[in-house]
């Protein structure tokens, strides 16, 4: 608590030291130098007073920080692409987007009819064709489908949502529907508009793939709990964290669990309900299925942020479970720090 209150003060200085040396003058930061970091001593200890109501307009202002700021982290490491699709990735317009994006899929062929029948004309032709060199102009559908989802991703970093949303549109128009397609449209609409009319549409999506008998990947159960959760719509979450925890087909619930998006979006999901035991048991699922030396560092500390919420709520016997957790950890996991 000590080391805590001495950090606040400290901030305060630096805070203080930056304003004398600039002309301050927007409404948050003279409100912040003037009350927020203003404090007073008691029994010999520093600690920071009671921070007052702020204005709309400073909140307003400070909402939209924290959300740009949010965005600009989730847009950086959110959907990464294979290098084979670094053209698209690296593009700076929806222009280039659109030329590198055809360079991949200017061959392909919407069903496996229509790629009969294309062989077919060419083997009754008088052109000799070559098969390797036919399957090599044919791309292959995952491969079309990685390279709209990396299109689609690319228009959402650079803001160009409309074209990302044309571009799911089309691939649907050549018949490509896979999970990875819908996963980065959930992230399209939720990197344009963080709000909860966004979360609902996206829970839409998620039962028109159910509808078409699209198996969700575990990247669509990952983005719709992330972002279930720091939305604050925890029924939602628990729906789809119950979902994944109840699948019954083993092949299936290894492939979901693999993924350590997936295992961070139901951990943080546990996390921030303060739902302890639940977590150790996901944690005890993980490692019966995968062994002790996957787990990673991150996945411990979710888990702690948890049990710190709970401590801090008044359950102090806690403290000695945290501290257990904190050793096996050190132990047993992956890239500790």
């Amino acid at each position: 608590k000590h080391m805590r209150q001495t950090s606040l003060t400290m901030s305060a200085s630096v805070l203080q030291n930056v304003t004398r040396r600039i002309k301050c003058t927007h409404p948050t930061l003279q409100h912040a130098q003037k009350h927020l970091f203003s404090s007073q001593s008691v029994g010999g200890i520093e600690t920071i007073s009671k921070i007052p109501e702020i204005s709309t307009q400073d909140y307003n202002w400070r909402a939209q920080v924290i959300s740009e700021k949010r965005l600009h982290r989730r847009g950086n490491r959110m959907m990464a692409t294979p290098q084979k699709f670094d053209s698209i990735y690296n593009a700076n317009s929806v222009e280039e987007i659109h030329k590198h994006l055809n360079a991949f899929i200017q061959n392909y062929v919407p069903s496996n009819t229509q790629r009969i029948l294309e062989m077919v004309d060419a083997v009754s032709s008088s052109v000799d064709v070559d098969s390797h060199t036919s399957e090599k102009e044919i791309p292959t559908l995952k491969t079309v489908s990685n390279a709209f989802a990396s299109a689609i991703n690319r228009c959402g970093l650079l803001k160009e949502f409309d074209a990302g949303y044309a571009l799911f549109e089309q691939a649907k128009k050549l018949e490509i529907r896979s999970p990875k397609l819908y996963a980065t449209l959930i992230w399209l609409k939720m990197e344009q508009n963080m709000s909860q009319q966004s979360l609902h549409e996206c829970f839409e999506i998620l039962s028109e793939m159910e509808q078409k008998r699209i198996r969700p990947s575990a990247v669509v159960y990952a983005e719709l709990i992330k972002n279930a959760t720091m939305l604050g719509a925890y029924n939602k979450a628990a729906i789809l964290v119950q979902k994944v925890r109840s699948v019954q087909e083993q092949k299936l619930k290894t492939n979901l669990l693999e993924s350590r998006t997936l295992r961070a979006s139901v951990l943080n999901y546990y996390a921030k309900t303060v739902q302890i035991t639940e977590a150790l048991e996901f944690l005890s699922e993980i490692v019966e299925t995968f062994g002790m030396s996957e787990i990673h560092t991150v996945e411990y500390a979710t888990i702690l942020s948890g049990v710190a919420v709970a401590i801090g709520r008044g359950q102090p016997e806690l403290m000695k479970a945290a501290e257990k957790l904190f050793q096996k950890a050190v132990q047993n996991a992956k890239h500790p720090n």
